[in-house]
């Protein structure tokens, strides 16, 4: 994209459409109508904190060329001149005796005089119908407990940042907020959820900062690596980082190496290699993933006492009383298990993992071995609870999260009670939780890891279960054959098909577990629809919200998560009159609405990927009750940003679950996540039945992209280091 000049501009007008809006990140395309009339419509483009009405705004950027979409106007720093409305929300969110209805009472009677009448002549208030003695009453002695707070959102919002972000600010920092953002407004991106680098850096922009102000540049390299962690690095390669730092500052090499210098000597950031390779990290991860390296190393330095005639006997009395007949694969892999003190069993679907893991429980049983079997979410514990018949716990539980503290109950000084853990899903596991573990676990203490390498990542950074394969310091064994059983099926049979690059199969003639239909962008959204409502309801017997699972590589467009929801909502739980509903990021959430938790909160016990139902909604008490496998949970009305609908969810968050039936969306407008990972990933979530909708270029397409981006992290290196 060229930029035609540099120069700071100044443009106001009136917003006349919002054309695109990024919820996450704030990235706003926008038509604005200039102040002098008779011009032409403006595109202006940025990325913004707020929500825009038709108020007059003012943009303060620079004049762009867009290769495809031609001038445009690129802001940097946004103004919208609304004096009444921090002033109004903040009567009714501080001050007492005041609703929305008295709100808009004062704000008509004085305007923008109001906070001028507080001060001064509050008397005045009595002339507001409904405020005698006690109200007024209530209303002064608030506002005298909340005046510093109202000064201190009024100077945040004249500085860009909208009323809830203002509010969290103050909460924050309290009386020192002004010092403090005056001081250095990049805190905020690493302080205050829900605000950005970019908010911070306009705010920084206002109170005159320099481009190349040394607070400014550090500020940018954190943001930088703490993108780089939600791609799954736990750090960036240097000239990466650099080159990052001048695209988003529009700054030279020079100033930024210095800044990586500068954070480096005071330890803000870690200047290390990987391989050879400079990297820069943050360095909780990187001293995370020596947590790893060392704890491990720890355990396997103290040796097990083996009897291998005993170990024999016992294994084969257990297959023997459970008629399992294992294959010679699955002998050499237990035993393998048994005599090391960090052991990796991976493999696909069907090869017999579940199995081993049910014959490894109750052989350490029979010695009499105190045990724990664990997975990373909620959902991948119960399943395995499931298939193994032994108790399972997410790995958050295992470790007692105390959230009054903000840590784990287990640590080093006080580690798990356990002879062996057993971590199932480990694909999943990424630094700082398997960091947890690791450190939790004394010298005696066995650690199994179980997972499928071929599947996703995990969401976190770290590539945790292949370094540790990679590494070939850490005892595993592959399983590749696959059951005779399992054969049947054609779900596994085409998952490893799309795992060695070929086209899964339909048998026509054998069982119909899995289904390819073929299907265009402009008909896709129908096809879902009615294979969720009506075929697999029909053929199957399915319930379309308890059994069925749609799932798709990305939140956003016409077949992402976000749209699929909406239309998927109106079709399988309608508006009814008895079905109460609440505003939800610009849709609505209604009572048994399928839902799923997308953060972790330990107060509630409830954890990212959990999935529920809405069982209820209480307007005048602002909360309402989701069911989670069973067990009803209570939220306020100010809670439910934890919650989004669950018609439709993206495969990454379906990781470690299992479902009756899943549909999977693939389309080439999503080509940038298509990969045979994902695909892969996506069919081994069906139990009974997978129905995969796409072009069948978009099929292709996921399954010819078999490379994996290789995520930035020491760990190989570290365990490879003696």
């Amino acid at each position: 994209m060229k930029t035609a000049t540099d120069n700071p501009i100044t443009l106001s007008g009136k917003v006349d459409k919002v054309i695109f809006s990024n919820a996450e990140n704030g990235y706003t395309v926008l038509q604005l109508l200039p102040l002098n009339k008779g011009e032409d419509k403006i595109t202006v483009v940025g990325y913004f904190s707020e929500s825009f009405s038709t108020q007059q705004v003012t943009f303060h950027g620079r004049w762009q060329e867009h290769p495809l979409h031609g001038k445009q106007f690129l802001a940097l720093v946004c103004e919208q001149i609304s004096p009444n409305l921090p002033v109004e929300k903040f009567l009714v969110e501080y001050i007492d005796g005041v609703g929305p209805s008295y709100a808009k009472k004062l704000m008509q009677k004085f305007g923008d005089d109001l906070t001028r009448i507080l001060n001064e002549a509050p008397e005045r208030l009595k002339e507001v119908p409904g405020v005698g003695e006690q109200r007024f009453k209530q209303i002064m002695t608030s506002w005298k407990q909340q005046r510093a707070s109202h000064q201190i959102i009024l100077f945040l919002t004249s500085h860009g940042l909208n009323f809830s972000q203002a509010a969290k600010v103050s909460k924050r920092y309290g009386h020192h907020t002004i010092e403090k953002i005056e001081e250095n407004p990049y805190c905020l991106f690493e302080d205050i959820e829900g605000i950005g680098f970019q908010t911070a850096d306009n705010l920084a922009i206002k109170l005159g900062f320099s481009p190349e102000d040394p607070r400014r540049l550090h500020g940018a390299l954190i943001y930088l690596l703490q993108q780089a962690t939600r791609d799954g690095h736990c750090g960036l390669q240097l000239e990466k980082l650099i080159y990052k730092g001048m695209q988003l500052l529009n700054v030279a090499r020079d100033p930024l190496m210095l800044a990586v210098n500068v954070a480096s000597e005071k330890e803000a950031m870690i200047s290390d290699s990987v391989f050879g390779e400079p990297c820069v990290f943050l360095p909780l991860l990187w001293q995370q993933e020596q947590v790893i390296a060392q704890g491990l190393k720890r355990l396997m330095s103290v040796p097990l006492e083996i009897k291998q005639d005993a170990l024999e006997k016992i294994l084969n009395q257990i297959i023997e009383a459970e008629q399992l007949p294992l294959t010679t694969e699955q002998q050499t892999a237990l035993m393998a298990a048994l005599q090391a003190k960090v052991f990796v069993l991976t493999g696909g679907p069907g090869v017999g993992k579940t199995t081993l893991i049910k014959i490894l429980m109750q052989f350490f049983t029979k010695q009499k071995m105190s045990l724990a079997l664990a997975a990373p979410t909620g959902r991948a514990a119960k399943r395995i609870s499931e298939s193994t018949g032994h108790p399972a716990k997410t790995i958050h539980r295992l470790l007692e999260y105390d959230p009054i503290t903000s840590s784990f109950t287990h640590h080093a000084k006080m580690p798990l009670p356990y002879d062996v853990v057993v971590v199932d899903e480990s694909s999943m596991l990424d630094v700082p939780l398997c960091a947890s573990i690791v450190q939790a676990l004394p010298e005696s203490s066995r650690l199994i890891f179980v997972g499928d390498i071929d599947q996703l990542s995990a969401v976190g950074p770290g590539d945790v279960l292949k370094s540790l394969i990679a590494s070939e310091k850490i005892p595993f064994f592959s399983l590749k054959t696959i059951f005779r059983q399992a054969a049947s099926s054609q779900i596994i049979v085409n998952a490893h098909r799309v795992n060695q690059g070929l086209m899964p199969q339909v048998d026509k003639n054998g069982i119909r577990d899995f289904f390819l239909i073929r299907a265009h962008p402009e008909e896709q959204q129908h096809k879902i629809i009615d294979i969720v409502a009506n075929s697999l309801v029909q053929r199957f017997g399915f319930d379309p919200l308890n059994d069925i699972q749609v799932l798709s590589p990305m939140n956003a467009g016409p077949l992402g998560v976000d749209n699929l929801n909406i239309v998927l909502q109106q079709k399988l739980n309608p508006p009814e009159d008895y079905k109460t509903e609440m505003k939800h990021l610009g849709g609505v959430l209604r009572v048994d609405d399928k839902v799923i938790q997308i953060v972790n909160n330990y107060e509630k016990n409830i954890f990212n990927g959990d999935v529920g139902r809405i069982a209820s909604i209480d307007l005048s008490l602002r909360k309402f009750f989701v069911v989670f496998d069973k067990h009803k949970v209570e939220y306020q009305f100010k809670e439910m940003e934890q919650l989004r609908l669950a018609y439709a969810i993206s495969v990454h968050k379906s990781q470690g679950s299992e479902y009756p039936a899943v549909v999977v969306v693939l389309s080439m407008a999503q080509r940038i996540m298509l990969k045979r990972n994902l695909l892969y990933t996506a069919m081994t979530r069906g139990k009974s039945c997978v129905v995969v909708v796409g072009e069948p270029e978009a099929i292709f397409c996921a399954i010819k992209r078999g490379e994996v981006t290789k995520r930035v992290n020491k760990l190989e290196e570290w365990l490879r280091n003696d």
